[in-house]
């Protein structure tokens, strides 16, 4: 699209979300614009979808999402350059004051969701780069290809690049959630270097507990855990701000950074610690017996999640879906449940955009479905295809849950476990699979292969469209 036409859409947008003095926050991920607005009856949801580039538009809590796709970042930067905003723009405060009064159960919620899923956004796009190098060494290593050895210096390398990721876990995710949370991101990867200090690390195994300022805290590794992190950021982030307002502004540069970590040590070894990882530990528990019980449950709960993880997607909950999943790989080292639904239903999503070109009867609207599996198959994006073709009609959505259920069926069927966290690709069709055994990798591509195929059938026999309104 020419740039022109960028700045037409963006001058829609912006129009009809109220204009900018209506915009308390401006970002985007790889496929939505994402307003936080003063005033939500200034937005015009209906019209924004009929704009041009525009395949859908929704609420998530407070924040509006309008999905673009592949051209986000151009239509972002188009409408930052012609309105004067900035990547990160402060939020009001006196909106803020409104919201958190504001204290419903689905407030709660969509805030808990909003807050994990933020977390876990920026996190997991750098799990799914890194282990593509696990499965660089689980395919071309001895484990199958036999091209080089454990020994060799570029397996070791892989490995060091592989586990760096993970070995920072903490200080990496308390980065994320302080950012998502916009409170101190140096802080925030303060609360997770805590815990993983090599102080305390030395002295897991070797004593049961230790006193902080007298209170009793359990020793623990708490490397490979998610939510004690999670629940200390969140806590921090009051802390921090009562600080600052009783703190003078002469002393604030010291002493607020101090007398927060002051107040969090104990918070975080005593409570946050134990209890986040006592958390971990129990929905560790489920996925895994869910993943590997092969019972009746099992089957049941894989076709349920496949039919219905299309639709956690486009509410925009499915990174706070992924976390405790991921949470289970690096407790236990694999995960046979929700990341394995999360492998199967992306192909069984691209598969639908090969059936909807293969059905499709317009030039104009194969070259959309053409447009779509590509940033599929290539960028590992999956939005477009849920809303411009899975939303498409009623019997769609129907085509959407069933491919999904039938996908869910396979995996309970053929049993792999997922190893690591990476977009769905061809260039990463069996990279989550990497890291156990050769069967396993091999069982990942058949479920991944069928799932795609199954789902092109299924959409081009019982798929509609209606193209005079494409």
């Amino acid at each position: 699209m020419a740039k022109k036409n960028y700045e037409e859409v963006s001058k829609k947008i912006l129009e009809l979300v109220g204009g900018v003095e209506n915009i308390s926050k401006f970002t985007h991920c790889a496929t939505r614009l994402r307003f936080t607005v003063k005033d939500k009856d200034l937005v015009n949801e209906e019209e924004i979808k009929k704009i041009d580039m525009v395949i859908g538009a929704r609420w998530t809590g407070e924040q509006l999402q309008i999905i673009i796709g592949n051209a986000v970042g151009d239509v972002y930067s188009t409408i930052c350059r012609i309105s004067g905003l900035k990547e990160e723009v402060a939020i009001d405060e006196n909106l803020d004051a409104h919201v958190t009064k504001k204290l419903t159960i689905k407030g709660v919620f969509n805030n808990i969701v909003a807050y994990i899923s933020g977390s876990a956004y920026l996190m997991i796009t750098l799990l799914a780069g890194v282990s593509i190098f696990a499965t660089l060494n689980g395919v071309l290593g001895p484990n199958f290809l036999n091209l080089y050895s454990a020994d060799s210096d570029i397996y070791i390398l892989f490995d060091f690049m592989y586990n760096a990721v993970f070995y920072f876990l903490p200080v990496i995710l308390g980065y994320t959630a302080a950012t998502t949370l916009k409170t101190n991101p140096l802080l925030g990867i303060y609360i997770g270097a805590m815990i993983i200090v090599p102080g305390f690390m030395n002295m897991v195994g070797v004593r049961d507990t230790f006193t902080v300022l007298g209170i009793s805290a359990p020793v623990a590794d708490y490397s490979q855990s998610f939510f004690p992190v999670i629940l200390g950021v969140w806590i921090m982030s009051y802390v921090y701000k009562g600080v600052k307002k009783i703190v003078p502004e002469v002393l604030s540069f010291v002493f607020v950074p101090f007398l927060t970590m002051f107040i969090m040590a104990p918070v975080m070894f005593c409570v946050c610690a134990p209890l986040g990882a006592y958390i971990g530990n129990i929905l560790a528990s489920i996925f895994t017996y869910l993943g590997s019980s092969g019972g009746l449950l099992s089957v049941l709960g894989l076709i349920i999640l496949g039919a219905i993880m299309p639709f956690i997607t486009i509410g925009g909950m499915h990174s706070a879906v992924y976390m405790p999943a991921i949470a289970t790989i690096l407790s236990t080292g694999s995960e046979g449940f929700v990341m394995v639904i999360g492998q199967t239903y992306s192909w069984a999503i691209y598969g639908l955009a090969l059936g909807a070109l293969i059905k499709y009867k317009k030039k104009e609207n194969k070259t959309v479905a053409l447009g779509y599996l590509t940033s599929g198959l290539i960028g590992g994006i999956s939005e477009p295809i849920l809303y411009g073709i899975g939303l498409n009609s009623k019997n769609n959505m129907i085509v959407m849950g069933l491919s999904g259920a039938i996908c869910g069926l396979i995996a309970a069927i053929i049993q792999p476990v997922v190893h690591g966290m990476t977009m769905a690709t061809i260039f990463t069709c069996i990279a989550p699979y990497a890291g156990g055994s050769t069967e396993n990798l091999i069982r990942g591509g058949i479920v991944n292969i069928l799932s795609f195929v199954i789902a092109a059938v299924i959409m081009v026999i019982f798929g509609k469209f209606n193209e005079s309104e494409e």
